[in-house]
């Protein structure tokens, strides 16, 4: 019987908490902001009651639940639109009472022109408002123009405490919550790899299991997509935020981030697919072993393979974190981690490509081969280190003086380190960009070797003759 009432209560409550504590963690966050609404609606109404001497009247309350959102910038820009469909509406009422009052073929037009002016206008979440209020004014009981009157007094009444509260009682900006978001997604590209590294160890390979970790791959978009919301509701939550005076601006190097990891994770889908050309269907005693006749990888290959999606993996994982450390400004140890977990990849890849070049079949399958260490090679440089660090000290050059949750960026009173600083920021600006000759899978505390480039002469040395024959290109 109690079997049955939980699966009843399912399929009733499919998100009820499972537990107290959880219910408890799910108001946790959001107490703060339903006692800022509640606040909101009852200074609306008790306003309205003072303010004005019509009859009662809950439009000031319900503007202002309506009005109000995470964000005083949110919070005017809806109160605005609010105005306007309200003021609107009720104009087109009045307009339609006056001409030919209240009919079915009057009501019908009033809202289709309402919802055409609506789109007009751009009202966008607002756009219901301008023929809610054309409806209500035009089937009031008694005198419209007494109904117009309390609505406009109500909206106006209920828009400024929505858009004045937020200012007043600002609301907590979402650190560690958006943070967090950016070292979950390198979470779960961590776990997809380990998953693959695991497989890789314990059987052959074959495209059924290709196509589960490209399948399970195609789920953390969705992560990557939460985690860009929630940086931009943080970006939106700074905005006319006094909290946010004097604090540094995280969303960059967040974004910064989470780009790198899209573009990890499109490297790793490059990968998978091309493996799966080679993989065999399903399994058999003579698959993964080199020879004529044979298909999949060498066992020697597939290890290496799942090596280097180990370290991979663990490299993932210590970039989540240390983006995340960078946003709370405590990233010197995650740092120091990151790069030690750089150095396995690099050395895991290296073998990787030995092992290919030593294969039997090592002639046979060099393009195949070639797209996975060029796959590689992609997610490597987008980990690489000192481009991480470059982008790092441009974002503190930008943030110098602001304060982190745990720490500081800059100095804040010295005036000499001020102007160091930006003598610094203005060189990088003016400085031009080497990256493309030095080595990028590069270490910072490793020497960076560049290639010079020979080009042809055209002439010869000063102070000789041009020879018989002279021909600069070689050419017969």
């Amino acid at each position: 019987m109690k079997t049955h009432l939980l699966r009843a209560l399912d399929l009733l409550w499919p998100a009820r908490p499972d537990t107290w504590r959880e219910a408890g963690a799910r108001l946790g966050p959001p107490v703060a902001n339903m006692v800022r609404l509640s606040l909101a609606s009852t200074l609306a109404f008790v306003l309205t009651r003072w303010l004005s001497r019509g009859p009662m009247d809950l439009t000031s309350a319900l503007t202002a639940l309506l009005v109000m959102q995470a964000s005083a910038a949110g919070s005017f820009k809806q109160g605005m639109l609010k105005v306007v469909g309200v003021m609107m509406g009720v104009g087109m009422a009045l307009g339609t009472t006056s001409l030919v009052g209240l009919h079915w073929w009057s009501l019908c037009l009033l809202v289709l022109a309402s919802l055409i002016l609506a789109k007009l206008l751009r009202l966008g979440d607002a756009a219901l408002e301008l023929p809610i209020s054309a409806m209500l004014i035009l089937g009031s009981v008694g005198r419209t123009d007494v109904a117009a009157e309390t609505r406009i007094i109500g909206t106006l009444i209920g828009t400024i405490v929505g858009v004045v509260l937020p200012l007043l009682l600002p609301p907590a900006l979402p650190w560690r919550s958006a943070a967090a978001s950016v070292r979950r997604v390198a979470t779960q590209e961590a776990e997809l790899l380990r998953r693959a590294s695991a497989e890789l160890d314990d059987q052959l390979l074959t495209k059924p299991m290709i196509a589960a970790w490209i399948t399970k791959g195609r789920q953390i978009p969705d992560q990557i997509s939460k985690a860009h919301s929630q940086v931009s509701r943080m970006s939106e939550v700074r905005k006319f935020n006094s909290r946010a005076v004097g604090t540094a601006d995280i969303s960059p190097i967040l974004t910064s981030g989470l780009d790198s990891l899209e573009s990890c994770l499109m490297s790793l889908r490059s990968l998978f697919q091309t493996m799966e050309r080679r993989a065999p269907i399903a399994d058999h005693p003579s698959l993964g072993r080199s020879g004529p006749g044979t298909t999949g990888f060498s066992i020697g290959v597939q290890g290496a393979i799942g090596r280097v999606l180990g370290e991979l993996a663990s490299c993932l994982e210590a970039f989540g974190v240390m983006v995340e450390a960078e946003a709370l400004g405590n990233e010197k140890k995650a740092h120091g981690l990151f790069v030690q977990n750089y150095r396995a990849l690099r050395a895991a890849r290296q073998e990787l490509a030995e092992v290919m070049a030593q294969a039997d079949d090592a002639g046979n399958e060099w393009l195949m081969r070639g797209g996975i260490l060029l796959a590689l090679d992609q997610v490597m440089q987008q980990l690489d280190v000192d481009a991480r660090v470059r982008v790092r000290d441009r974002w503190k050059a930008s943030q110098l003086g602001r304060r982190l949750p745990e720490s500081n960026i800059g100095p804040r009173s010295n005036t000499i380190d001020r102007f160091r600083h930006a003598r610094m920021r203005a060189r990088q600006e003016h400085q031009p960009d080497h990256s493309e000759t030095s080595a990028d899978f590069l270490v910072d505390d490793e020497p960076t070797q560049r290639i010079p480039v020979i080009t042809p002469q055209t002439n010869p040395p000063e102070g000789m003759k041009k020879p018989r024959g002279w021909n600069p290109r070689g050419r017969p």
